[in-house]
C-alpha cells in the first residue's frame, strides 16, 4: 500500500515531494525498525520492473528522502 501522498488524481500520477518527518518523542523507540522497513519498501518498489519507469523514479526519490533524513543523525 502506498502513502496517500502518492494517490492518483483523475487516474494520473501526481509528483509530490516526499518529505518524511523526523521521529517525535512518542515514536522514537520504533523509529529504527520503521525506518528500516520503509527503506526496504521504497527500494523494492524502485527496482520493480513491473512498475513504470516514472513511478520507479519517484519511488527512488522517496528512498533518497528517507535516507537523507537518516544521514541527518536519525539513523
Amino acid at each position: 500500500m502506498l502513502p496517500m501522498l502518492l494517490a492518483p488524481q483523475h487516474e494520473q500520477l501526481v509528483d509530490r515531494p516526499y518529505e518524511p518527518a523526523p521521529p517525535g518523542a512518542a515514536s522514537l523507540s520504533a523509529w529504527e525498525q520503521a525506518r528500516s522497513l520503509a527503506e526496504q519498501y521504497w527500494a523494492l518498489l524502485a527496482g520493480d520492473s513491473r512498475l513504470s519507469e516514472p513511478f520507479r523514479s519517484l519511488c527512488g526519490r522517496c528512498l533518497g528522502s528517507l535516507r537523507a533524513l537518516s544521514v541527518r543523525g536519525l539513523s
